[in-house]
């Protein structure tokens, strides 16, 4: 999974996602890290409690690397409950919010500890789906989304953050933002957080009838490499043993000729991935006259 690094401050986050951002440009420099981390991770929550959202994206984006070292694990627990509000408050600047969700993303992954410790704190998955949703009304800022799915992928992880994904309804988040999603980098973490959800065999079927499969369908037709790889590992997990799933995939207008054309690619993982979920649909006797069909179809044009 993407890890937690500092991106360009107004402009929708490139990649890596899970990106922090400031209104100062970065330093080509790595800064030498502090001599006691503990005093400035309690220095960062505190400036998070300033109310000036300069001050308040800075103190996120340090803890995005204070949590890279080794010495500040015992001391990031404390940084959760004052990060996770953040998420659901509108009236802050959208860098603080960036910012607070690649500080949480950085700090559950840097220890199973912290991760168990975010996944408990009340809103969490709340505040995440929000910031990949908007709030309906603000033009979506990307790199806010890029962010919120990257946290979204590392708390489905494990089955605790998975409860509280569920709790959130991300599942409906996730598949209706890749609808909905246009920009490349963004569209790539959130098939990345689908195919973690998908990871879970108990919810798959919930996907399935959410319409995950078809938009995952739709998404590797004509995407890039890396989407169309994460989008066919999705597709595997889902489709793999539902036979109502690979009928739909099987009807979604297209999926025989993108298939086609992926096992001929020359990317060895889209190539054997696509084969082997071809091969899966043409075991099912249900789905079969359905891909014969369209071969067919696909001859004649």
């Amino acid at each position: 999974m993407t890890a937690a690094m500092p991106v360009a401050p107004i402009s929708a986050a490139p990649r890596p996602p899970a990106a922090a951002s400031t209104h100062s440009a970065p330093s080509n420099a790595t800064p030498a890290p502090p001599k006691d981390v503990r005093q400035e991770i309690q220095k960062e929550i505190a400036n998070l409690e300033t109310g000036d959202h300069l001050v308040m994206a800075k103190a996120a984006a340090s803890i995005v690397m204070l949590a890279t070292l080794p010495d500040a694990v015992p001391s990031l627990e404390a940084a959760i409950p004052h990060l996770v509000p953040l998420l659901q408050d509108i009236s802050l600047s959208v860098h603080v919010q960036r910012n607070a969700c690649a500080a949480l993303t950085s700090i559950m992954t840097a220890d199973p500890s912290l991760y168990l410790a975010a996944a408990k704190t009340p809103m969490l998955g709340e505040g995440l789906v929000q910031c990949l949703k908007g709030d309906g009304e603000s033009p979506f800022d990307e790199g806010l989304q890029l962010n919120a799915a990257a946290g979204i992928s590392v708390l489905a992880q494990s089955v605790e953050g998975l409860l509280v994904l569920q709790e959130a309804d991300a599942e409906n988040a996730i598949i209706s933002s890749l609808c909905s999603a246009s920009d490349a980098n963004v569209k790539e973490e959130i098939v990345d957080a689908l195919c973690a959800l998908s990871s879970h065999p108990d919810i798959r079927n919930s996907l399935f009838l959410k319409g995950a499969v078809e938009q995952l369908a739709k998404v590797i037709q004509g995407a890039s490499a890396e989407i169309c790889v994460r989008g066919l590992l999705g597709l595997g997990m889902l489709c793999g043993s539902s036979s109502e799933a690979q009928v739909q995939l099987a009807s979604v207008e297209g999926t025989v000729d993108t298939l086609m054309a992926l096992m001929k690619s020359s990317d060895h993982d889209i190539k054997s991935i696509s084969r082997d979920l071809f091969r899966v649909l043409m075991q099912n006797q249900e789905v079969k006259p359905i891909l014969e069909h369209q071969l067919r179809n696909s001859t004649l044009q």
